[in-house]
Protein backbone atom coordinates (compact mmCIF):
# COMPACT_ATOMS: atom_id res chain seq x y z
CA UNK A 1 0.00 0.00 0.00
CA UNK A 2 1.37 3.39 -0.99
CA UNK A 3 1.44 6.07 1.75
CA UNK A 4 0.40 9.67 1.17
CA UNK A 5 3.19 12.06 0.20
CA UNK A 6 4.83 13.72 3.19
CA UNK A 7 4.15 17.30 4.23
CA UNK A 8 6.88 19.83 3.65
CA UNK A 9 8.51 21.74 6.48
CA UNK A 10 9.65 25.34 6.14
CA UNK A 11 13.07 23.97 5.09
CA UNK A 12 11.89 21.22 2.69
CA UNK A 13 10.89 17.61 3.42
CA UNK A 14 10.05 16.92 7.07
CA UNK A 15 13.20 15.82 8.94
CA UNK A 16 12.56 13.09 11.50
CA UNK A 17 14.74 11.86 14.36
CA UNK A 18 14.32 8.21 15.36
CA UNK A 19 14.98 7.32 18.99
CA UNK A 20 15.05 3.50 19.17
CA UNK A 21 17.54 1.19 20.87
CA UNK A 22 16.71 -1.85 18.70
CA UNK A 23 18.90 -1.44 15.63
CA UNK A 24 16.80 -3.65 13.36
CA UNK A 25 13.57 -1.82 14.25
CA UNK A 26 15.25 1.59 13.88
CA UNK A 27 16.61 0.64 10.47
CA UNK A 28 13.23 -0.66 9.31
CA UNK A 29 11.50 2.59 10.37
CA UNK A 30 14.20 4.67 8.67
CA UNK A 31 13.81 2.69 5.45
CA UNK A 32 10.07 3.13 5.52
CA UNK A 33 10.40 6.88 6.09
CA UNK A 34 12.82 7.27 3.20
CA UNK A 35 10.53 5.31 0.87
CA UNK A 36 7.63 7.61 1.65
CA UNK A 37 9.72 10.72 1.03
CA UNK A 38 10.70 11.82 4.52
CA UNK A 39 14.21 12.80 5.58
CA UNK A 40 15.82 10.93 8.47
CA UNK A 41 17.69 13.41 10.64
CA UNK A 42 19.38 10.64 12.61
CA UNK A 43 18.98 7.58 14.84
CA UNK A 44 19.66 7.62 18.57
CA UNK A 45 19.75 4.59 20.88
CA UNK A 46 19.88 6.32 24.30
CA UNK A 47 18.42 9.34 26.05
CA UNK A 48 21.83 11.03 26.04
CA UNK A 49 22.26 10.49 22.28
CA UNK A 50 18.71 11.69 21.66
CA UNK A 51 19.18 14.97 23.55
CA UNK A 52 22.52 15.60 21.86
CA UNK A 53 21.06 14.92 18.39
CA UNK A 54 18.12 17.23 19.02
CA UNK A 55 20.51 20.06 19.86
CA UNK A 56 22.59 19.37 16.76
CA UNK A 57 20.02 18.73 14.01
CA UNK A 58 16.78 20.37 15.29
CA UNK A 59 14.40 17.83 13.68
CA UNK A 60 10.83 18.64 12.62
CA UNK A 61 9.48 15.59 14.49
CA UNK A 62 10.73 12.85 16.85
CA UNK A 63 9.70 9.20 16.83
CA UNK A 64 10.40 8.23 20.43
CA UNK A 65 10.52 4.67 21.76
CA UNK A 66 9.47 4.55 25.41
CA UNK A 67 11.95 1.85 26.43
CA UNK A 68 15.42 3.13 25.46
CA UNK A 69 18.94 2.95 26.80
CA UNK A 70 20.46 5.60 29.02
CA UNK A 71 19.62 7.26 32.31
CA UNK A 72 16.13 8.32 31.15
CA UNK A 73 13.35 6.41 29.44
CA UNK A 74 11.55 7.81 26.40
CA UNK A 75 8.86 9.63 28.37
CA UNK A 76 11.42 11.29 30.64
CA UNK A 77 13.51 12.21 27.61
CA UNK A 78 10.43 13.73 25.94
CA UNK A 79 9.80 15.79 29.08
CA UNK A 80 13.36 17.13 28.86
CA UNK A 81 12.84 18.02 25.22
CA UNK A 82 9.64 19.92 26.07
CA UNK A 83 11.55 22.06 28.55
CA UNK A 84 13.80 23.58 25.88
CA UNK A 85 12.29 22.80 22.47
CA UNK A 86 8.96 22.92 20.65
CA UNK A 87 9.21 19.71 18.60
CA UNK A 88 6.26 17.34 18.11
CA UNK A 89 6.83 13.83 19.49
CA UNK A 90 5.16 10.54 18.56
CA UNK A 91 5.71 7.60 20.92
CA UNK A 92 6.58 4.10 19.66
CA UNK A 93 5.97 1.31 22.15
CA UNK A 94 4.99 -2.28 22.63
CA UNK A 95 3.61 -1.40 26.08
CA UNK A 96 0.04 -0.09 26.15
CA UNK A 97 -0.79 -0.36 29.85
CA UNK A 98 -2.80 2.56 31.28
CA UNK A 99 0.01 3.76 33.54
CA UNK A 100 2.34 4.16 30.55
CA UNK A 101 -0.36 5.95 28.55
CA UNK A 102 -1.08 8.32 31.45
CA UNK A 103 2.61 9.17 31.77
CA UNK A 104 2.87 9.81 28.05
CA UNK A 105 -0.11 12.17 28.15
CA UNK A 106 1.73 14.42 30.61
CA UNK A 107 4.32 15.28 27.95
CA UNK A 108 1.63 16.47 25.49
CA UNK A 109 2.74 14.02 22.80
CA UNK A 110 1.22 14.26 19.32
CA UNK A 111 0.69 10.51 18.82
CA UNK A 112 1.02 7.01 20.27
CA UNK A 113 1.85 4.10 17.94
CA UNK A 114 2.00 0.45 18.97
CA UNK A 115 4.70 -1.80 17.60
CA UNK A 116 4.84 -3.26 15.07
CA UNK A 117 3.98 -0.05 13.29
CA UNK A 118 1.96 -0.30 10.08
CA UNK A 119 3.43 1.90 7.31
CA UNK A 120 0.13 3.65 6.67
CA UNK A 121 -0.42 4.37 10.37
CA UNK A 122 3.12 5.71 10.61
CA UNK A 123 2.72 8.09 7.67
CA UNK A 124 -0.74 9.24 8.77
CA UNK A 125 0.39 9.87 12.35
CA UNK A 126 3.38 11.90 11.13
CA UNK A 127 1.23 14.00 8.80
CA UNK A 128 -1.35 14.69 11.52
CA UNK A 129 1.32 15.52 14.09
CA UNK A 130 3.11 17.97 11.79
CA UNK A 131 -0.15 19.60 10.73
CA UNK A 132 -1.39 19.91 14.32
CA UNK A 133 1.94 21.28 15.50
CA UNK A 134 2.03 23.94 12.77
CA UNK A 135 -1.54 24.93 13.62
CA UNK A 136 -0.61 25.28 17.28
CA UNK A 137 2.48 27.35 16.44
CA UNK A 138 0.35 29.64 14.24
CA UNK A 139 -2.27 29.93 16.97
CA UNK A 140 0.36 30.81 19.59
CA UNK A 141 1.86 33.42 17.27
CA UNK A 142 -1.58 34.89 16.65
CA UNK A 143 -2.32 34.93 20.37
CA UNK A 144 1.03 36.54 21.13
CA UNK A 145 0.33 39.19 18.50
CA UNK A 146 -3.12 39.85 19.93
CA UNK A 147 -1.77 40.04 23.47
CA UNK A 148 0.86 42.52 22.29
CA UNK A 149 -1.81 44.68 20.66
CA UNK A 150 -4.17 44.43 23.62
CA UNK A 151 -1.33 45.02 26.05
CA UNK A 152 -0.48 48.27 24.28
CA UNK A 153 -4.01 49.59 24.75
CA UNK A 154 -4.33 52.55 27.09
CA UNK A 155 -7.71 51.28 28.32
CA UNK A 156 -7.92 48.37 30.71
CA UNK A 157 -9.46 45.30 29.09
CA UNK A 158 -10.77 42.00 30.43
CA UNK A 159 -12.12 39.02 28.47
CA UNK A 160 -14.74 36.93 30.30
CA UNK A 161 -16.48 33.74 29.23
CA UNK A 162 -20.20 32.99 29.37
CA UNK A 163 -19.79 31.92 33.02
CA UNK A 164 -18.37 35.38 33.89
CA UNK A 165 -14.92 33.97 34.48
CA UNK A 166 -11.83 35.86 33.32
CA UNK A 167 -9.94 34.44 30.35
CA UNK A 168 -7.48 37.29 29.80
CA UNK A 169 -6.57 40.66 31.28
CA UNK A 170 -4.24 43.16 29.58
CA UNK A 171 -1.39 45.11 31.15
CA UNK A 172 -3.43 48.28 31.63
CA UNK A 173 -5.99 46.32 33.63
CA UNK A 174 -3.23 44.75 35.72
CA UNK A 175 -1.81 48.19 36.50
CA UNK A 176 -5.18 49.75 37.27
CA UNK A 177 -6.71 47.13 39.56
CA UNK A 178 -3.61 45.40 40.91
CA UNK A 179 -4.31 41.82 39.78
CA UNK A 180 -1.96 39.89 37.50
CA UNK A 181 -3.40 38.15 34.45
CA UNK A 182 -2.19 34.77 35.70
CA UNK A 183 -3.83 35.32 39.10
CA UNK A 184 -7.12 36.59 37.72
CA UNK A 185 -7.58 33.95 35.02
CA UNK A 186 -10.39 31.54 35.92
CA UNK A 187 -11.82 33.78 38.65
CA UNK A 188 -15.20 35.49 38.40
CA UNK A 189 -15.15 39.10 37.23
CA UNK A 190 -17.22 40.14 40.27
CA UNK A 191 -14.37 39.04 42.52
CA UNK A 192 -11.59 40.74 40.58
CA UNK A 193 -13.47 43.96 39.76
CA UNK A 194 -16.35 44.47 42.22
CA UNK A 195 -18.72 47.33 41.38
CA UNK A 196 -21.14 49.35 43.43
CA UNK A 197 -23.42 52.32 42.85
CA UNK A 198 -21.92 55.46 44.33
CA UNK A 199 -25.28 56.97 45.31
CA UNK A 200 -26.82 53.90 46.95
CA UNK A 201 -23.72 51.86 47.92
CA UNK A 202 -25.46 48.82 46.37
CA UNK A 203 -23.55 46.07 44.55
CA UNK A 204 -23.60 46.58 40.76
CA UNK A 205 -21.55 43.70 39.34
CA UNK A 206 -24.37 42.82 36.93
CA UNK A 207 -23.27 45.62 34.62
CA UNK A 208 -20.09 43.64 33.79
CA UNK A 209 -21.81 40.33 33.03
CA UNK A 210 -22.17 39.07 29.43
CA UNK A 211 -25.78 39.41 28.24
CA UNK A 212 -27.94 36.30 27.82
CA UNK A 213 -28.61 37.01 24.13
CA UNK A 214 -26.60 38.71 21.34
CA UNK A 215 -26.79 42.50 21.39
CA UNK A 216 -24.65 45.52 20.43
CA UNK A 217 -21.91 46.80 22.78
CA UNK A 218 -23.25 48.87 25.67
CA UNK A 219 -21.83 51.60 27.86
CA UNK A 220 -21.29 50.87 31.53
CA UNK A 221 -23.73 53.22 33.35
CA UNK A 222 -22.39 56.31 35.05
CA UNK A 223 -22.29 56.71 38.80
CA UNK A 224 -20.44 53.44 39.43
CA UNK A 225 -17.25 52.90 41.39
CA UNK A 226 -14.94 49.88 41.23
CA UNK A 227 -12.53 48.48 43.78
CA UNK A 228 -8.86 47.82 43.23
CA UNK A 229 -7.15 44.84 44.83
CA UNK A 230 -6.00 47.17 47.63
CA UNK A 231 -9.61 48.06 48.44
CA UNK A 232 -9.33 51.57 47.02
CA UNK A 233 -12.44 52.63 45.11
CA UNK A 234 -12.37 54.69 41.91
CA UNK A 235 -15.00 56.00 39.47
CA UNK A 236 -15.28 53.64 36.51
CA UNK A 237 -16.45 54.12 32.96
CA UNK A 238 -16.27 51.78 29.99
CA UNK A 239 -18.05 49.44 27.62
CA UNK A 240 -19.19 45.79 27.50
CA UNK A 241 -19.11 44.10 24.08
CA UNK A 242 -20.53 40.55 23.86
CA UNK A 243 -18.52 37.96 21.92
CA UNK A 244 -20.96 36.04 19.71
CA UNK A 245 -20.60 32.91 17.57
CA UNK A 246 -23.42 31.19 15.64
CA UNK A 247 -25.97 33.33 17.44
CA UNK A 248 -24.72 32.31 20.89
CA UNK A 249 -23.02 34.55 23.47
CA UNK A 250 -19.62 33.08 24.36
CA UNK A 251 -18.56 35.85 26.74
CA UNK A 252 -17.72 39.54 26.61
CA UNK A 253 -14.93 42.02 26.12
CA UNK A 254 -14.95 44.61 28.91
CA UNK A 255 -12.96 47.80 28.40
CA UNK A 256 -12.81 50.27 31.25
CA UNK A 257 -10.79 53.12 32.71
CA UNK A 258 -10.42 55.24 35.83
CA UNK A 259 -12.69 58.24 35.25
CA UNK A 260 -10.98 60.36 37.90
CA UNK A 261 -8.67 62.19 35.49
CA UNK A 262 -11.38 62.86 32.90
CA UNK A 263 -13.79 64.14 35.52
CA UNK A 264 -11.07 66.31 37.01
CA UNK A 265 -10.36 67.77 33.59
CA UNK A 266 -14.06 68.37 32.94
CA UNK A 267 -14.46 70.07 36.31
CA UNK A 268 -11.40 72.17 35.51
CA UNK A 269 -12.91 73.29 32.20
CA UNK A 270 -16.23 74.13 33.86
CA UNK A 271 -14.39 76.03 36.55
CA UNK A 272 -12.44 78.01 33.97
CA UNK A 273 -15.69 79.00 32.25
CA UNK A 274 -17.05 80.22 35.57
CA UNK A 275 -13.87 82.16 36.27
CA UNK A 276 -14.03 83.75 32.83
CA UNK A 277 -17.64 84.74 33.45
CA UNK A 278 -16.67 86.36 36.75
CA UNK A 279 -13.78 88.09 34.98
CA UNK A 280 -16.08 89.56 32.37
CA UNK A 281 -18.45 90.67 35.13
CA UNK A 282 -15.61 92.28 37.07
CA UNK A 283 -14.25 94.04 34.01
CA UNK A 284 -17.69 95.49 33.29
CA UNK A 285 -18.56 96.84 36.73
CA UNK A 286 -15.27 97.48 38.54
CA UNK A 287 -14.61 100.90 37.01
CA UNK A 288 -18.07 102.34 37.71
CA UNK A 289 -18.18 100.67 41.11
CA UNK A 290 -14.88 102.25 42.10
CA UNK A 291 -16.15 105.69 41.05
CA UNK A 292 -19.21 105.27 43.25
CA UNK A 293 -17.05 104.10 46.14
CA UNK A 294 -14.77 107.10 45.69
CA UNK A 295 -17.74 109.41 46.07
CA UNK A 296 -19.16 107.53 49.07
CA UNK A 297 -15.83 107.32 50.89
CA UNK A 298 -14.97 110.94 50.08
CA UNK A 299 -18.15 112.36 51.56
CA UNK A 300 -17.92 109.96 54.51
CA UNK A 301 -14.39 111.13 55.32
CA UNK A 302 -15.56 114.75 55.08
CA UNK A 303 -18.43 114.13 57.49
CA UNK A 304 -16.19 112.24 59.89
CA UNK A 305 -13.92 115.28 59.87
CA UNK A 306 -16.80 117.29 61.30
CA UNK A 307 -17.74 114.60 63.78
CA UNK A 308 -17.62 117.05 66.70
CA UNK A 309 -20.93 118.48 65.52
CA UNK A 310 -22.56 115.01 65.43
CA UNK A 311 -23.94 112.91 68.20
CA UNK A 312 -22.11 109.75 69.22
CA UNK A 313 -24.62 107.45 67.45
CA UNK A 314 -24.23 109.46 64.24
CA UNK A 315 -20.47 109.26 64.47
CA UNK A 316 -20.59 105.49 64.95
CA UNK A 317 -22.92 105.24 61.94
CA UNK A 318 -20.43 107.17 59.79
CA UNK A 319 -17.62 104.94 60.93
CA UNK A 320 -19.65 101.85 59.98
CA UNK A 321 -20.32 103.39 56.56
CA UNK A 322 -16.59 103.99 56.15
CA UNK A 323 -15.85 100.37 57.22
CA UNK A 324 -18.39 99.01 54.74
CA UNK A 325 -16.86 101.17 52.02
CA UNK A 326 -13.40 99.81 52.74
CA UNK A 327 -14.75 96.26 52.57
CA UNK A 328 -16.42 97.05 49.24
CA UNK A 329 -13.13 98.42 47.92
CA UNK A 330 -11.40 95.22 49.04
CA UNK A 331 -14.02 93.15 47.24
CA UNK A 332 -13.48 95.20 44.08
CA UNK A 333 -9.74 94.52 44.21
CA UNK A 334 -10.47 90.80 44.50
CA UNK A 335 -12.82 90.90 41.53
CA UNK A 336 -10.15 92.63 39.48
CA UNK A 337 -7.96 89.56 39.91
CA UNK A 338 -10.37 87.69 37.62
CA UNK A 339 -10.48 90.39 34.99
CA UNK A 340 -6.65 90.43 34.77
CA UNK A 341 -6.71 94.22 34.96
CA UNK A 342 -4.14 94.50 37.73
CA UNK A 343 -0.52 94.63 36.55
CA UNK A 344 1.43 91.38 36.99
CA UNK A 345 5.23 91.28 37.06
CA UNK A 346 6.66 87.79 36.99
CA UNK A 347 10.15 87.21 38.29
CA UNK A 348 12.18 84.23 39.49
CA UNK A 349 11.56 84.09 43.21
CA UNK A 350 12.02 81.70 46.12
CA UNK A 351 8.67 80.92 47.74
CA UNK A 352 10.35 80.58 51.14
CA UNK A 353 11.16 84.31 51.04
CA UNK A 354 7.51 85.18 50.48
CA UNK A 355 6.41 82.93 53.34
CA UNK A 356 8.99 84.37 55.72
CA UNK A 357 7.91 87.90 54.75
CA UNK A 358 4.30 87.09 55.57
CA UNK A 359 5.02 85.04 58.71
CA UNK A 360 4.37 87.89 61.13
CA UNK A 361 1.09 88.79 59.43
CA UNK A 362 0.08 85.12 59.30
CA UNK A 363 0.64 84.74 63.04
CA UNK A 364 -1.33 87.91 63.66
CA UNK A 365 -4.45 86.77 61.76
CA UNK A 366 -4.38 83.44 63.61
CA UNK A 367 -4.45 84.93 67.07
CA UNK A 368 -3.15 83.24 70.20
CA UNK A 369 -5.29 80.12 69.77
CA UNK A 370 -3.56 79.01 66.54
CA UNK A 371 -0.12 77.41 66.60
CA UNK A 372 1.79 77.85 63.33
CA UNK A 373 4.55 75.49 62.22
CA UNK A 374 6.77 76.31 59.23
CA UNK A 375 8.59 73.43 57.51
CA UNK A 376 10.50 75.10 54.69
CA UNK A 377 12.89 73.21 52.43
CA UNK A 378 16.16 75.15 52.52
CA UNK A 379 17.04 73.80 49.06
CA UNK A 380 13.77 74.98 47.53
CA UNK A 381 14.00 75.89 43.86
CA UNK A 382 12.78 79.17 42.42
CA UNK A 383 9.43 79.66 40.72
CA UNK A 384 8.52 82.26 38.13
CA UNK A 385 5.65 84.30 39.51
CA UNK A 386 4.35 87.69 40.61
CA UNK A 387 5.43 88.37 44.19
CA UNK A 388 2.14 89.98 45.12
CA UNK A 389 0.19 87.02 43.78
CA UNK A 390 2.31 84.55 45.73
CA UNK A 391 1.69 86.54 48.87
CA UNK A 392 -2.02 86.46 48.06
CA UNK A 393 -1.90 82.65 47.82
CA UNK A 394 -0.04 82.28 51.14
CA UNK A 395 -2.32 84.64 53.03
CA UNK A 396 -5.60 83.26 51.68
CA UNK A 397 -4.65 79.65 52.41
CA UNK A 398 -3.45 80.62 55.89
CA UNK A 399 -6.67 82.53 56.58
CA UNK A 400 -8.71 79.58 55.30
CA UNK A 401 -6.87 77.22 57.67
CA UNK A 402 -7.47 79.61 60.56
CA UNK A 403 -11.19 79.77 59.77
CA UNK A 404 -11.38 75.97 59.71
CA UNK A 405 -10.40 75.90 63.43
CA UNK A 406 -12.61 78.40 65.31
CA UNK A 407 -11.44 76.94 68.62
CA UNK A 408 -7.78 77.03 67.65
CA UNK A 409 -5.32 74.33 66.74
CA UNK A 410 -2.20 73.65 64.73
CA UNK A 411 -1.51 74.78 61.15
CA UNK A 412 1.51 73.49 59.20
CA UNK A 413 2.97 75.41 56.26
CA UNK A 414 5.43 73.32 54.26
CA UNK A 415 7.50 73.69 51.09
CA UNK A 416 9.39 71.04 49.17
CA UNK A 417 10.64 70.12 45.70
CA UNK A 418 8.65 67.43 43.85
CA UNK A 419 8.77 65.81 40.43
CA UNK A 420 5.05 65.85 39.65
CA UNK A 421 1.81 67.19 41.18
CA UNK A 422 -0.39 64.79 43.11
CA UNK A 423 -3.46 63.68 41.15
CA UNK A 424 -2.45 65.76 38.15
CA UNK A 425 -3.75 65.21 34.63
CA UNK A 426 -1.45 63.38 32.20
CA UNK A 427 -1.76 66.43 29.92
CA UNK A 428 0.56 68.35 32.25
CA UNK A 429 4.10 68.57 30.93
CA UNK A 430 6.17 66.71 33.51
CA UNK A 431 9.00 68.72 34.96
CA UNK A 432 10.15 69.80 38.39
CA UNK A 433 7.63 71.49 40.69
CA UNK A 434 7.68 73.34 43.98
CA UNK A 435 4.97 72.17 46.39
CA UNK A 436 3.49 74.48 49.03
CA UNK A 437 1.02 72.89 51.45
CA UNK A 438 -1.11 74.28 54.26
CA UNK A 439 -2.57 71.70 56.66
CA UNK A 440 -5.11 72.41 59.39
CA UNK A 441 -6.60 70.28 62.14
CA UNK A 442 -10.17 71.34 61.52
CA UNK A 443 -13.29 69.29 60.91
CA UNK A 444 -12.48 68.63 57.27
CA UNK A 445 -15.12 68.37 54.57
CA UNK A 446 -16.98 65.90 52.40
CA UNK A 447 -15.94 65.03 48.84
CA UNK A 448 -19.08 66.75 47.53
CA UNK A 449 -18.17 70.00 49.27
CA UNK A 450 -14.55 69.80 48.10
CA UNK A 451 -15.74 69.72 44.48
CA UNK A 452 -17.14 73.27 44.83
CA UNK A 453 -14.35 74.85 46.88
CA UNK A 454 -12.85 76.89 44.05
CA UNK A 455 -16.10 78.12 42.55
CA UNK A 456 -16.52 81.92 42.76
CA UNK A 457 -18.72 83.00 45.68
CA UNK A 458 -18.96 79.48 47.13
CA UNK A 459 -18.39 79.59 50.88
CA UNK A 460 -19.09 77.44 53.93
CA UNK A 461 -18.97 80.43 56.25
CA UNK A 462 -21.93 82.13 57.85
CA UNK A 463 -23.58 84.98 55.88
CA UNK A 464 -21.53 88.15 56.20
CA UNK A 465 -18.39 86.23 57.17
CA UNK A 466 -16.86 85.84 53.72
CA UNK A 467 -17.36 86.54 50.03
CA UNK A 468 -16.42 83.10 48.75
CA UNK A 469 -13.66 84.54 46.57
CA UNK A 470 -10.56 83.67 48.60
CA UNK A 471 -9.98 80.15 47.27
CA UNK A 472 -11.21 81.16 43.82
CA UNK A 473 -8.47 83.78 43.72
CA UNK A 474 -5.90 81.19 44.84
CA UNK A 475 -7.04 78.81 42.10
CA UNK A 476 -6.97 81.56 39.49
CA UNK A 477 -3.45 82.65 40.42
CA UNK A 478 -2.07 79.12 40.59
CA UNK A 479 -3.49 78.00 37.23
CA UNK A 480 -2.40 81.26 35.59
CA UNK A 481 1.16 80.46 36.70
CA UNK A 482 0.95 76.99 35.13
CA UNK A 483 0.46 75.17 38.41
CA UNK A 484 -2.22 73.02 40.02
CA UNK A 485 -3.85 72.79 43.42
CA UNK A 486 -4.84 69.60 45.23
CA UNK A 487 -7.18 69.24 48.22
CA UNK A 488 -6.95 66.33 50.62
CA UNK A 489 -9.73 66.37 53.20
CA UNK A 490 -11.94 64.02 55.14
CA UNK A 491 -14.62 64.62 57.70
CA UNK A 492 -13.08 64.80 61.15
CA UNK A 493 -9.48 64.66 59.89
CA UNK A 494 -8.67 68.18 58.80
CA UNK A 495 -7.72 69.54 55.38
CA UNK A 496 -4.51 69.97 53.42
CA UNK A 497 -4.26 72.31 50.44
CA UNK A 498 -1.20 71.65 48.28
CA UNK A 499 -0.21 74.08 45.56
CA UNK A 500 2.24 73.03 42.83
CA UNK A 501 4.22 75.70 40.94
CA UNK A 502 6.48 74.81 37.99
CA UNK A 503 10.14 75.40 38.77
CA UNK A 504 11.54 78.46 36.97
CA UNK A 505 13.65 77.68 33.93
CA UNK A 506 17.29 78.73 34.46
CA UNK A 507 18.08 82.08 32.92
CA UNK A 508 14.44 82.91 32.16
CA UNK A 509 14.53 86.01 34.31
CA UNK A 510 16.79 87.81 36.74
CA UNK A 511 16.47 86.41 40.21
CA UNK A 512 15.32 88.88 42.87
CA UNK A 513 17.40 89.31 45.97
CA UNK A 514 14.40 89.38 48.29
CA UNK A 515 10.62 89.39 48.11
CA UNK A 516 10.10 93.03 49.07
CA UNK A 517 7.99 94.53 51.83
CA UNK A 518 5.69 97.02 50.10
CA UNK A 519 3.25 94.60 48.49
CA UNK A 520 -0.48 95.20 48.91
CA UNK A 521 -2.37 91.97 49.52
CA UNK A 522 -6.09 91.31 49.66
CA UNK A 523 -6.96 88.51 52.04
CA UNK A 524 -10.44 87.21 52.71
CA UNK A 525 -10.92 86.91 56.43
CA UNK A 526 -13.91 86.10 58.52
Amino acid sequence: MVASPPAKSDHGTARILIVEDEGIIAGHIASRLLKTGYSVAGIAESSEEALASIREVSPDLILMDIRIKGSLDGIQTAAKVRETSDIPIIYLTAHTDQATVDRAKMTEAFGFLTKPVHPTSLSTSIEMAIHKHRAEVAERAQRAWMETVLGAMADAMVLVDANRKIEYMNGSAETLIGWKNEEARGREIAMILPLRELATELEANRFLFPPDSPQPPSQIPGGLVASKRTGQWFPLEGEVAPTVSAGRVLGAVITFRDATVRRTEENEVRHQFKMQAVGRLAAGVAHDFNNLLLTILGYTDELIGHSLSFSEPDTRALEEIRKAGDQAASLTRQLLKFSRREPVRKVDINLNHVIRDTEELVRRIGGPSVHWQFLLDENLKDVRADQGQLKQVVMNLAANARDAMPDGGKVILETTNVEAPQGASPSIIWKAFVAFSVSDGGEGMSAEMAEHLFEPFFTTKQPGSGTGLGLSIVHSIVTDLGGTIHVDSEKGRGTTFTVYFPVAEPGAAARTADSGHSLETTVETG
